[in-house]
């Protein structure tokens, strides 16, 4: 793997690289970037390399008329890019720089087109590693910067090699990124554009760094550049684009701010705080040639642990008394009718929580990746999830009080079945309106469900309200955790090219799991009430 790596970065920067004093940029060109939230912090960021280019190459040409505008979505890949580019074509596409347009900008025109992408397709589930995912990409981007040269006709399309996925090179997502910039740079050939060395030049800068500084870092979060970061995209920009002088200039400027890094970076041994030494935790003999040795890391206190005493000997307070705990609900209580219940309610609440969790998981997927949408639209349109939970859930109280608990959990149930069934129809031109209406309608049917159902488990605890307030936290918890794996898992399955065919798809299966899940609510109901009536029959008898 290290092999493949060094061939993508030796090809990147030899592959139709202008000569050493070949530029490819005039005084006078309008440069636009297309990218995720990198591009887009590399605008918002006032040290962001958007800038520090546009800056560069200003200094050089101080007369010329010089632009550059980035056009960076949060969470896009080259699928979503697609969706950007053609919704740009009917009306106004706005991303992560605040009031520039796709649409604007695109039909204006570009003498230089930047392309940036693939952070997260790597990110994304269903782009692993195999060569038919790998493939697949590749050919979307190049559908991309088919629509892109008709759109926006640049004399030049640059295509940016993707940025480090976490700073260890040999890491699986890293791995994978090797073979997609390995696709990048024959697609950029085939294409007739230029590869800038964007993600070989974040490694060296990575290296020398670290030569210099053990805990030194070129991104914030492992995927979004820090200062350093964006220094290194702009220098491996401007070398793929002929510009050496000025990328040497800013190469030096970086190795100057590691070198002040270095500088004002303590390397002595913080001493602990005294109270900590007091404590007797800093057991040094505990750790003999840096290894744990765990006889002599005891401590004295260890001993009256064991002992059941919390203090030495000498004290007078009470031993510890050690008691195993039992639970005072009824989790498995066979044929009592209290039993029923609340295995009715347990199980239907994991199974609504399985279908909500994964709808949750699918639904960014699908408005960014499927529609296009921004990140900024498809966050607004989640409130309507939440503000009906809000405004709902005491109304829906005070129902569960007059009217009784079974009634309210089937048809809650039936509302989530119902919602699913209608986010399986969206389609690929679904407005805002009908996606934040389907949510509306889950997050009400959950709330109609859900109020009444803890009801029910409240109900058969008794005194011992601790242990079951912690019931709907566990089965909600497992419920949403399995709910994202199923949805990772769809996207991967089902998905392949089109995240809107694999949302419909998976919807009509997490429909299908909530009517197992009511059907299985109404025989549990039905079952308590049968062993409920025959107990009420049968205890005068047993009285007597």
């Amino acid at each position: 793997m290290k092999f493949i790596s060094l061939i993508v970065a030796v090809v990147a920067l030899t592959h139709d690289a202008p000569g050493a004093n070949e530029s490819l940029l005039h005084p006078d060109d309008h440069i636009v970037f297309v990218g995720d939230s990198i591009t887009g912090q590399g605008w918002n960021n006032g040290q962001g390399f958007i800038h520090q280019i546009e800056a560069a190459l200003r200094e050089k040409w101080p007369t010329g008329k010089l632009r550059a505008i980035g056009l960076g979505g949060s969470g896009a890949g080259v699928g979503a890019w697609q969706n950007f580019e053609r919704r740009s074509r009917e009306g106004q596409v706005f991303l992560d720089v605040k009031d520039v347009d796709v649409k604007t900008t695109l039909d204006h025109g570009a003498d230089v087109l930047i392309i940036m992408l693939g952070m997260n397709d790597l990110l994304a589930p269903y782009v692993k590693e195999q060569a038919a995912d790998l493939d697949a990409w590749a050919e979307r981007y190049q559908a991309l910067i088919t629509a892109l040269r008709e759109r926006a006709k640049p004399l030049v399309i640059a295509l940016a090699t993707i940025s480090l996925c976490s700073e260890d090179p040999a890491s699986p997502k890293n791995r994978v990124r090797d073979q997609l910039n390995a696709r990048l740079i024959k697609l950029a050939a085939a294409e007739h554009c230029i590869v800038l060395p964007v993600g070989e030049t974040m490694l060296a800068q990575l290296q020398k760094g670290r030569a210099r500084l053990p805990d030194f870092h070129i991104t914030g979060d492992f995927v979004h550049p820090n200062s350093h970061g964006h220094a290194s995209i702009a220098i491996g920009m401007l070398k793929g684009l002929g510009e050496h002088e000025l990328a040497t200039q800013l190469t030096q400027r970086a190795d100057a701010a590691i070198a002040q890094q270095k500088a004002t970076t303590s390397t002595t041994t913080p001493t602990p705080a005294p109270w900590l030494v007091a404590t007797g935790l800093l057991n040094p003999q505990a750790w003999p040639a840096n290894k744990f040795d765990p006889i002599k890391g005891r401590l004295p206190c260890d001993a009256l642990i064991a002992q059941g005493r919390i203090a030495e000997a000498k004290a007078t307070e009470p031993k510890l008394h050690w008691q195993e705990y039992h639970s005072t609900v009824n989790f498995t209580g066979g044929a009592d009718p209290a039993s029923i219940d609340l295995t009715a309610a347990t199980t239907s609440l994991m199974i609504m929580a399985l279908c909500t969790g994964t709808a949750n998981f699918l639904f960014p997927f699908y408005m960014q990746e499927g529609l296009g949408w921004s990140p900024s639209v498809a966050s607004s349109t989640y409130l309507a999830l939440g503000a009906t939970q809000l405004l709902a859930s005491p109304i829906t109280g005070q129902f569960v009080d007059r009217l009784g608990t079974g009634m309210l959990t089937v048809l809650g149930a039936a509302i989530v079945g119902a919602s699913l069934l209608l986010a399986s129809i969206l389609g690929a031109g679904a407005e805002v309106w009908q996606v934040a209406g389907v949510m509306l309608l889950m997050g009400l049917g959950m709330v109609v469900f859900q109020t009444p159902n803890n009801s029910v488990i409240f109900k058969h605890a008794g005194a011992a309200l601790g242990s079951a307030s912690a019931i709907p936290g566990v089965y909600r918890f497992v419920g949403i955790s399995l709910g994202g794996a199923l949805g990772a898992s769809f996207l991967t399955v089902l998905a392949g090219d089109d995240v809107v065919d694999g949302f419909s798809l998976g919807m009509r299966i997490l429909a299908a799991i909530a009517i197992v899940g009511l059907i299985a609510l109404q025989v549990l109901q039905r079952v308590g009430e049968r062993q409920a009536a025959s107990s009420r029959v049968l205890e005068p008898a047993t009285r007597s």
